[in-house]
């Protein structure tokens, strides 16, 4: 999953739907507000446009009830929708949706989910458009340091005194495990954006299960735990610029500057 925990109010139900959708491609705003076909202003939870062709646009109704949703918001909300002029209407509940609600919805243009459901529809873009994308991006000057050749880094290292030139060697070792993921990642990146690597040559699936441990082929690396365990896709990011920017100041430190 995206976040570790679901959200724990309306408010943050918002948030993470906006943020959703920001970071897989969308331009969303929460709260939004909207002139209608009537001339009527209103406020909707989330609006997000995808600036594809032709332009699309979502607008999103966030429930963070203990009940699940009837029949005549999806009724108030699919009218909303159609003075709006959006292409999509998502209605997206805490807890659920009765039965009215569910017959409500279909065939229109409002689809329902839980929490859950639109975390798990959104994963895989979110995945391969915001966290690979960050991961390479983050890594770029870590793989750089411990590429295993790389001969302007080298040059640089060969210059330097005897003991920072085995403390730079010495880093390298320490952190090749850590380096062997996010070239992985990176690579899987760049296979994804350009089809110009196949991820199945580097035994990658194109979605990392979580934790990583239960990954037989990850687990052999000798990588922290607070890197292995995670249990969602924001926390493992987290944890793994932590790593990376910590171990990019050890390489600075050694050369004295950025290498």
């Amino acid at each position: 999953m995206i976040y570790e925990t679901p959200p724990q109010n309306w408010k943050q139900l918002q948030s993470y739907v906006c943020e959703i959708l920001n970071e897989s491609g969308y331009t969303a705003e929460s709260p939004k507000k909207i002139t209608t076909a009537r001339s009527e202003l209103i406020e909707v939870d989330v609006y997000a446009v995808n600036n594809s062709v032709p332009k699309q646009s979502i607008v999103c109704e966030c429930k963070y009830w203990d009940s699940n949703i009837p029949q005549s918001v999806v009724h108030a909300f699919r009218t909303q929708i159609n003075d709006i002029g959006a292409n999509l209407g998502l209605v997206i509940s805490k807890k659920g949706f009765q039965a009215g609600a569910l017959s409500s919805a279909k065939y229109t243009n409002v689809e329902l989910f839980t929490w859950n459901d639109f975390e798990t529809m959104y994963e895989s873009i979110w995945y391969t458009r915001y966290f690979l994308a960050q991961i390479y991006k983050i890594s770029d000057v870590f793989i750089e340091y411990n590429e295993p050749i790389n001969s302007r880094v080298f040059r640089k290292a060969e210059a330097l005194p005897e003991c920072l030139r085995q403390a730079f060697l010495d880093l390298r070792k320490k952190h090749f495990d850590m380096f062997t993921l996010c070239s992985f990642l990176s690579i899987n990146y760049l296979h994804s954006v350009s089809g110009q690597f196949d991820s199945t040559l580097i035994n990658m699936p194109s979605l990392l299960q979580l934790p990583l441990s239960n990954n037989q082929r990850i687990n052999t690396l000798e990588i922290s735990s607070e890197i292995k365990e995670v249990n969602s896709y924001k926390k493992l990011l987290y944890a793994i610029n932590a790593y990376v920017s910590n171990a990019v100041s050890e390489f600075d430190e050694v050369f004295g500057e950025r290498a």
